[in-house]
């Protein structure tokens, strides 16, 4: 209460700003710091442009000019929408999902150290058996190999080429006759081979074992 000659002012009455509660309608200037809650957490000017955040005297981050640069992390209870490009120079770690209408990736993609394969990245197929086969199912080329033990017959091979076998070579393996028994071979189809052996000499045709391996695609 005023005494009797004093004039009692408010704070609207002479522009200011109440120490307690109080509405600012205009522009607030501040030439230095916002102290929140107490003098360590708050915001500090670092010069034109750039306000420094504070919690516990220590900085947490900045806004400078154009750009919000966080120290440590920042958690968001909703979606973070994003309407250009998202930078990351390290890792994306999430225990959810990763949902893209196209995924490129400049190296390789890998799923607990294992890699992963897609409909455009295949993996590699082969069976490593006496008589197996290798196929590249990015290119499709195959590459298959075998033994036969008595030849001058049409052989399968272990899996049909689906296009195209572009040949057949054989040598000879464990045995031969008394004389140098030349190994031939040629493709019958993208499915079989035949297969001989023929001697140096007389030119019989004879049946000794041979390896083989064939390509295709």
């Amino acid at each position: 209460m005023a005494k009797k000659g004093e004039v009692k002012l408010t704070p609207d009455d002479i522009g200011a700003l109440a120490q307690t509660g109080g509405t600012v309608t205009g522009t607030l200037h501040v030439t230095h710091s916002v102290n929140i809650g107490d003098v360590d957490s708050g915001l500090i000017a670092n010069g034109n442009g750039n306000v420094a955040f504070y919690a516990n005297n220590v900085k947490t981050g900045e806004w400078n000019n154009d750009r919000l640069h966080w120290i440590k992390n920042i958690e968001i209870g909703g979606a973070l929408n994003v309407s250009g490009d998202a930078n990351f120079i390290k890792n994306i770690n999430t225990k959810a999902n990763i949902n893209a209408w196209d995924l490129k990736a400049n190296g390789g993609v890998y799923d607990q150290g294992q890699r992963v394969y897609s409909f455009k990245n295949p993996p590699i197929s082969a069976n490593l058996s006496q008589n197996g086969w290798y196929k590249d199912n990015t290119t499709g080329f195959i590459y298959q190999w075998g033994y036969i033990g008595s030849t001058n017959v049409i052989q399968n091979f272990p899996i049909t080429f689906p296009r195209n076998c572009l040949n057949v070579i054989v040598s000879n393996a464990d045995a031969q006759g008394d004389t140098v028994d030349n190994a031939f071979g040629y493709p019958v189809n993208n499915a079989s081979f035949y297969v001989a052996t023929k001697g140096s000499v007389r030119g019989n045709i004879a049946g000794f074992p041979v390896y083989w391996s064939a390509v295709g695609f």
